[in-house]
């Protein structure tokens, strides 16, 4: 990696390095009460019981949480009124976005349907998937050999895996999609819908509405790549090849890959 490239975090580093650490904090106290206090981690009435935390203030907590979570799902579907990509903190979970897309003066539209059509290959093989693991996870939930607490370990796990997947090693990227970095990838706004898909094995307000949440996301998502396909591939938007990428949230996982040259 270029040294200035190190020196200086791009805004999308800082956020995705600002997340991580939330996340692992997140992570680390469900592992804490899943296995000090189980009995602590699950519903009271309507609400979330999260740990240690009991009546009120465990409720505006869990509330301010879920504020925060649907926010983030929220604001990522409203286009931003700064159009000035270079000051964006994420392209590639943006591209959907007009103006986030430098069009090319030129480009081959059937080498870019082939290359999307590639891409969405990639994306089948991630749905199935998931929907493997899904099936496995509700069965086991279904039979009783997991219980609730099991079902909130599972979302923390992937709650933490989501934002470590971006910086670090991404074994959907590697061995399924192939698609050459974050910013390219097909199904970055998937990442909600994945996360929360468990959480509606146990139907409550809050888990209910972030899902449903999390597909209207996905919807809108699908519809601007039904519509917009130039925007998803970086032949025809220019702001997606490395030359013009503002991100460059592929520095750590390009460094892991020099380590362990067994991932490509």
């Amino acid at each position: 990696m270029h040294s200035v490239e190190k020196a200086t975090k791009t805004k999308a580093q800082k956020k995705y390095l600002g997340a991580f650490f939330f996340r692992t904090a997140v992570l680390i106290y469900v592992l804490y009460i899943y296995f000090f206090h189980r009995s602590d981690l699950g519903f009271e009435g309507n609400f979330f019981r999260i740990g240690l935390l009991d009546g009120l203030l465990n409720k505006i907590l869990v509330a301010c949480f879920w504020v925060m979570l649907m926010g983030e799902m929220i604001r990522r579907m409203i286009p931003s009124k700064n159009k000035d990509y270079s000051n964006f903190k994420d392209i590639g979970s943006s591209k959907q976005f007009s103006y986030m897309c430098l069009p090319a003066e030129s480009y081959d539209k059937e080498r870019m349907r082939k290359a999307l059509r590639k891409k969405d290959i990639g994306a089948l093989k991630v749905l199935a998937v998931w929907f493997i693991l899904g099936a496995v996870v509700l069965t086991l939930k279904l039979t009783k050999v997991f219980t609730k607490a099991e079902i909130i370990l599972i979302w923390a796990l992937c709650y933490f895996l989501d934002v470590f997947c971006i910086v670090f090693f991404c074994p959907l990227q590697s061995f399924l999609m192939k698609n050459r970095c974050c910013t390219t990838c097909r199904i970055f706004r998937w990442d909600h819908f994945l996360t929360y898909t468990v959480l509606a094995f146990i139907p409550n307000f809050y888990s209910i509405t972030l899902f449903a949440v999390s597909l209207v996301e996905l919807a809108m998502w699908e519809w601007a790549r039904y519509k917009h396909p130039e925007r998803f591939w970086e032949g025809s938007n220019l702001n997606l090849s490395c030359k013009n990428c503002v991100d460059r949230t592929c520095i750590y996982k390009n460094e892991i890959k020099k380590k362990l040259p067994i991932i490509k």
